[in-house]
């Protein structure tokens, strides 16, 4: 048979041979009408006209596809080739065979009887179509990463009864075979249970329980010896264990287990009366549901037997970073009421699939961005170096929803996979769970069942709270202190709506948090956080695996509970959970500079910059944690970049005059104050900034009339952070001023108070007694807590 590397079979396209056996050669393909990795077995040209062969093919490909069980391979389907060559097609997997885990000795207990307990699961469910599989070995027991086991190569099956293998056709590997397959007797079930009890022997022990120096020395045995008791090998193997594998290794197939589903019931009591714990019977749904979720695979596994040593090393693929951006989904319904849902649609997959590991996840900032640019997919993958990219559409009509989505192979432009969902709106979290699923099953990911139950749960079953969520994460995205109340109003409505709404909670933390800080000023810390710190504990609380509920906590521990070790906690929860969320990593950036910890502090900023390239808030971050380190140049540098993206972010046009503020350039400083203040419609921040500068620069007329414009603002109702005044008296040198606004920041608790060391405006009070007493009372005794 030539070498058929790229050649196209059907709808498969083929990519690489990785064994050849008796019974075939298998290549990995890929399936293109479905988007996934497939193996494809093919009979050899020299078989092709041998009736013998060609039977016991078909029959391999009935057979497996017959056993629709979760540990058993599955068989998709069989077909010729345009030469009339036959062909099997079928599922990947990623792991290790039993063989691999036995290399490196047995097993511990609960490990054994779990895979012990899965191989009669997959044998009963063949047993009970009269179906025996005769070779069963360590070769042939597959493990997934998830943990489950699959049984392969039911090719050379015997059914019972049939004529198509007689009781003299011997085919198993001969070490594995009952005692009468060497006397090459009928064989049914029960040889399979022999087999069984052999692995099982080997898992418990470390050492196969008829060894021998040859062949015809273990022959011998297996037909005339008791093997050691497994006890004396490994004395923690419970009385009742020992007892069923006894019973697996009976000589007589008459003393055995008649068949697999007496072995799952003999296995299930030794759960009650031994320190092994046995895991739980699966139902039949969550084996269903299993099958859907190990198309999470990340390379092919082969069912043939009798193929070139060493190939299932060859279908584990080396480990790799997959990067992903998931563009907005399109509405396309007018209205900003859809486009809102549409938005939503779009942070729910991107919040499943940040999770799953081995993959860094654009943030959706940056996919917007992209979007509106209006590049061709391989641009915009060559500019951010990503791997895949998933598009969508939303379109609703009344009570029913349309979403389509295609998942994009940058590298080929090609689609990995592709669907259309027409349900009810009230399916719309079944749909987002089935969306991530066949994302990560397309990525061939492999989740441990832990994550993966998390993820089939949905944040809110409520859709009108689901819906008011999305309406105030959409306004919170906007960062205006008109779009953060109504961010606060949705997310407090959410959770009225579903008093359970982790998510929601946390929004509600987000929006009060960012009301108080130094760039909104809207109102005292010390009147909303305390709401905010219990919105983020309920968070926590509702769900601790959330990622965003830690960090909205971990943001309150540290602005205004000054608690930063307990912040740090919190942070670094987040970020186990979630690696891709940059705005943990962001905060996190924070907490690491003020305590001192500037390199770490980078690191973080770079790596949630990585994430969200496009961010304004996180690239206005990195310039800002440079200007902390000092790093003046490089900090415009990168507020420059910043102002390139969006030449009218308020907050860039303020960071770069602080930064030249810091090199002794106020004037500048305060051009750039002054289109900060035209830009902003006036916001006291950047009045008070301009005063500062034009103070520092030496015009205290205007510095003072700044100090009376803060004042009637502040005497019109309106709050104005003490901060304020204290950057304007920090431009006109006067000390006392500055201190009493920094003592009635302190008693409001302000966020900025974790600032004083590292900030370069506080560099002219350093040697002021009064700048140590207050940063000891507002708790830098945690400053290079490691």
């Amino acid at each position: 048979m030539n070498d058929l590397n790229g050649k196209q079979i059907s709808h498969y396209l083929l990519q690489e041979k990785l064994g050849q056996g008796g019974m075939g050669i298998v290549y990995k393909a890929i399936d293109q009408r479905l988007g996934r990795n497939v193996a494809i077995k093919l009979l050899p040209d020299d078989f092709a006209n041998d009736t013998v062969h060609t039977e016991r093919f078909i029959n391999e490909a009935k057979v497996t596809s017959a056993l629709d069980h979760p540990n058993i391979c599955t068989v998709h389907e069989i077909d010729r080739t345009e030469q009339g060559q036959l062909f099997i097609v079928m599922s990947c997997y990623t792991g290790e065979s039993l063989a691999q885990k036995l290399r490196r000795g047995k097993l511990p207990l609960e490990e054994a009887v779990d895979i012990v307990t899965q191989i009669a699961a997959g044998l009963a469910a063949a047993h009970r179509k009269d179906i025996v599989h005769r070779d069963i070995k360590p070769g042939n027991i597959f493990i997934t990463e998830d943990g489950l086991v699959k049984l392969l190569d039911f090719g050379i099956a015997k059914i019972i009864d049939s004529e198509l293998t007689r009781p003299d056709t011997m085919i198993g590997t001969m070490i594995y075979c009952a005692p009468e397959q060497l006397r090459k007797e009928a064989v049914d079930a029960r040889t399979d249970i022999w087999a069984t009890g052999v692995l099982f022997y080997q898992m418990l022990t470390g050492e196969h329980p008829f060894p021998g120096d040859n062949i015809q020395v273990t022959f011998y045995s297996i037909l005339n010896e008791t093997p050691r008791p497994a006890r004396e090998l490994n004395p923690d193997i419970p009385e009742k264990l020992e007892q069923v594998l006894d019973r697996l290794l009976q000589k007589d197939p008459d003393e055995r287990y008649q068949d697999a589903g007496a072995l799952s019931a003999a296995l299930e009591p030794t759960a009650d009366h031994s320190p092994v714990k046995m895991p739980p019977e699966r139902e039949p749904r969550s084996r269903l549901r299993s099958i859907r979720y190990l198309s999470l695979i990340a390379a092919v596994l082969l069912l043939v037997a009798l193929l070139i040593p060493g190939l299932i090393d060859r279908c584990t693929p080396r480990p790799r970073t997959l990067r992903v951006m998931v563009l907005p989904f399109e509405s396309l319904n007018n209205g900003e009421e859809n486009a809102i849902f549409a938005e939503g649609m779009t942070e729910e997959v991107i919040n499943h699939i940040s999770q799953l590991p081995g993959l860094e996840v654009i943030s959706k900032t940056t996919s917007q961005y992209y979007r509106n640019s209006g590049m061709p997919v391989d641009q915009i993958g060559k500019e951010l170096k990503l791997t895949n990219l998933v598009r969508g559409s939303v379109q609703k009509s009344g009570d029913r929803l349309r979403i389509s989505v295609n998942l994009v192979d940058i590298q080929r432009q090609t689609n990995l996979w592709a669907e259309s969902y027409d349900r009810q709106m009230e399916d719309i979290f079944d749909i987002q769970n089935e969306i991530a699923e066949n994302i990560t099953d397309s990525l061939q990911i492999n989740m441990k069942m832990p994550l993966r139950e998390r993820l089939q749960r949905p944040p809110t079953t409520n859709l009108e709270a689901y819906n008011l969520y999305i309406k105030g994460r959409y306004n919170w995205n906007k960062r205006t202190p008109a779009s953060l109340q109504l961010a606060l109003d949705f997310f407090r409505e959410a959770t009225e709506k579903d008093t359970a709404y982790a998510l929601a909670y946390s929004g509600v933390a987000d929006a009060l948090s960012l009301f108080t800080s130094l760039e909104y000023g809207v109102v005292p810390a010390h009147i909303t956080m305390p709401a905010a710190q219990q919105a983020a504990q309920r968070a926590v609380a509702l769900d601790p695996y959330l990622p965003q509920a830690h960090t909205s906590l971990a943001n309150v521990l540290l602005v205004y509970e000054w608690n930063w070790p307990a912040a740090e906690k919190e942070f670094l929860r987040a970020i186990e959970l979630d690696p891709n969320y940059p705005t943990a990593r962001q905060w996190y950036a924070v907490m690491l500079m003020v305590a001192g910890r500037s390199e770490e502090a980078l690191t973080q900023i770079r790596q949630a910059q990585e994430l969200d390239p496009s961010s304004p808030v996180i690239n206005s971050e990195v310039g800002w944690q440079l200007r902390y380190a000092r790093r003046y140049d490089e900090a415009l540098a990168q507020f420059q970049e910043n102002l390139r993206m969006d030449p009218d972010f308020v907050v860039t046009q303020v960071n770069i005059g602080y930064t030249l503020a810091a090199k002794g350039e106020f004037k500048r400083a305060a051009d750039y104050f002054e289109r900060a203040r035209k830009l902003s419609g006036d916001h006291p921040l950047t009045i008070a900034s301009l005063g500062y500068a034009r103070g520092s620069a030496g015009d205290r007329r205007f510095a003072m009339e700044t100090l009376k414009a803060l004042e009637e603002i502040a005497g019109s109702g309106h709050y104005v952070h003490p901060l304020y005044f204290a950057l304007v008296y920090l431009g006109l040198h006067d000390n006392d001023q500055v201190f009493a606004y920094l003592e009635e920041a302190y008693d409001q608790r302000a966020g900025y108070m974790i600032y004083l060391e590292v900030d370069p405006l506080v560099d002219q009070l350093r040697d002021d007694p009064r700048l140590a007493e207050l940063m000891r009372k507002t708790g830098f005794k945690w400053r290079h807590l490691e």
